[in-house]
């Protein structure tokens, strides 16, 4: 077999392996049996326990796609290599800028951590990269990701993977976010695009009246 078609099985099932990893930890039915099995303890531990898991078994992936046999689909010539360069910069800086505005202590699980609490008392806050898209960190992964200079046959395969499963896993997000704060989230996805920003309607001034939205 093609030594690059088997680079390109290895990074596939590899991604598939983290995927299906990261989404069973991160159903609702998981949280309760850890709950159970393990009480308090699981509750406060658990969303910084699944962020080190997610980051801890996604590193291998990196590597292959360093090392194993490649395909060079293209290579954007100087000086537009700059231009994606500028790009992924871009979307490294708003990332952490994204991440910042989520409320970072608690998107890692540091604050349930130390609170030795974990109920949820937040209302719905829009703020910042939030007013343009749904799911600023999505999006702004994407940036990262997909504006490479040189784009190799593996390369490519996984930025169409990472960006299928961010829709999807957007999707069962927003199933989570209604449960939890219900028409408010409803009002905003009618007015905020998923990931691509793009004109629709104003937001009212009352979205920026509540308290922080996590996502």
């Amino acid at each position: 077999m093609n030594e690059v078609l088997v680079s390109l099985l290895i990074v596939i099932v590899g991604f598939a392996i983290w995927a299906l990893l990261h989404s069973v930890l991160a159903m609702d039915a998981i949280k309760q049996w850890s709950e159970r099995r393990l009480g308090q303890m699981a509750a406060r531990w658990y969303r910084l326990a699944y962020n080190f898991l997610a980051v801890f078994t996604f590193l291998p992936l990196l590597p292959l796609l360093a090392l194993l046999p490649e395909r060079t689909m293209y290579a954007i010539p100087q000086p537009w290599n700059w231009l994606f360069r500028l790009v992924q910069l871009a979307g490294a800086v708003l990332f952490i800028v994204a991440l910042w505005q989520t409320d970072l202590a608690e998107f890692v699980g540091l604050r349930q951590v130390a609170s030795g609490t974990t109920t949820n008392t937040a209302m719905l806050r829009v703020r910042g990269l939030q007013k343009w898209v749904r799911h600023p960190l999505y999006t702004t992964s994407l940036m990262v990701l997909w504006f490479v200079s040189v784009m190799t046959l593996s390369w490519l395969v996984a930025c169409m993977l990472t960006t299928l499963y961010f829709y999807v896993g957007s999707i069962h997000e927003e199933r989570r976010l209604v449960r939890e704060f219900g028409q408010p989230y409803n009002d905003y996805r009618e007015r905020t695009p998923r990931l691509f920003p793009y004109p629709r309607r104003r937001q009212s001034p009352d979205s920026n009246s509540s308290q922080a939205m996590r996502t």
